[in-house]
């Protein structure tokens, strides 16, 4: 559905360390900088598609140039086969964007006037329109306040409003750029319900995604894009991304009567790398299984040979390596 090959884009700023009276009278001093460098990758019929990144990293730069905001200085982009420069209009006609969500939408307007604005631009009028204004409020849970000024909606109510917009004209295809940002818990975990349940499942829509919040990449995602300094560095399914970085799974158990417990025989089971135990104050043991790195550790038995061998298992607590951090080692400078 979206295919960026060879993506390449280059800005000219202003450099830091001009004075300022050269700023005000003279030519300031510029430098180029590329923020995005041969960026290749492709989101399919409907899939969901995370791109991640630091603060500069290029992300919303590669938005706005499939959306046809920004041009390109060389690859290709196309969307459902029509390419971004040359059938921009047939490639706008299939998508909807939403850049930083709730500046999306006029405040001064009710929910319906920026429904029936942003259908018109698209050349949805009549009846129509009205009936998707109901259909569109109903999808994104604003049917009872479509009719109140934008002003007095919460964050939350305006960024769902902002999806509405830009699905108003049955887009196959949605850009969103960081629609949760400033959302307060509640809100957030309802927006990413909304966006998982509602839009894919009622509407079958290709989301292109991106975010600071890996707890959403990793709960939404098929794929996942990391990128730095304009680059994708790593692609992939959530659980693969975790798995390029080093790391292992750990259980750590709290046992009585483990003292004297040879523990050579949980070292035996397969995947597992190292086990420790420590004697604790209580009398009790707390014992730490790693496993292998790629493996998870075989709980169920290590269960078992414990208590086989006269073991009480107390507490017992499973940790894993997290899509944070894969991606902190993966954009590590």
């Amino acid at each position: 559905m979206i295919e960026v090959k060879n993506l390449r884009k280059e800005f000219k700023q202003n450099r830091a360390d001009a004075g300022l009276l050269r700023m005000l009278f003279g030519r300031v001093p510029s430098e180029t900088v590329t923020a995005l460098e041969d960026v290749t990758f492709n989101v399919e019929e409907g899939e969901f598609y995370s791109l991640l990144g630091r603060n500069g990293a290029g992300k919303t730069t590669t938005i706005k140039v499939i959306c046809t905001l920004l041009l390109a200085d060389s690859g290709t982009v196309t969307v459902g086969g029509h390419d971004v420069e040359r059938e921009s209009s047939s490639v706008r006609a299939m998508l909807g964007v939403s850049i930083r969500g709730e500046r999306s939408v006029y405040w001064r307007l009710s929910g319906r006037q920026n429904l029936a604005y942003f259908g018109r631009l698209y050349d949805v009028k009549g009846a129509a329109l009205r009936n998707r204004i109901e259909e569109i409020g109903e999808i994104v849970g604003l049917s009872e306040r479509l009719d109140d000024y934008v002003e007095r909606y919460s964050m939350g109510m305006k960024q769902r409003l902002a999806i509405g917009c830009a699905l108003i004209h049955r887009p196959r295809v949605l850009l969103l750029d960081e629609p949760t940002i400033g959302l307060d818990a509640a809100s957030a975990r309802d927006f990413r319900d909304f966006i998982s349940h509602e839009l894919r499942a009622r509407e079958n829509v290709t989301i292109l995604y991106t975010t600071h919040y890996m707890h959403e990449a990793e709960e939404m995602s098929d794929r996942i894009g990391i990128v730095n300094h304009g680059r994708i560095v790593a692609e992939g399914t959530p659980s693969k991304i975790i798995g390029m970085v080093p790391g292992n799974s750990v259980v750590t158990i709290d046992a009585k009567n483990a003292v004297n417990i040879d523990l050579s025989t949980l070292s035996a089971l397969d995947s597992i790398e190292r086990v420790h135990a420590e004697s604790l104050d209580s009398g009790s043991s707390k014992i730490r299984i790693e496993a292998v790195v790629g493996t998870e550790v075989p709980v169920a038995d290590v269960v078992h040979r414990l208590t086989s061998l006269g073991a009480e298992i107390g507490n017992l607590s499973v940790s894993r390596p997290t899509l944070e951090d894969a991606f902190l080692r993966l954009t590590a400078d």
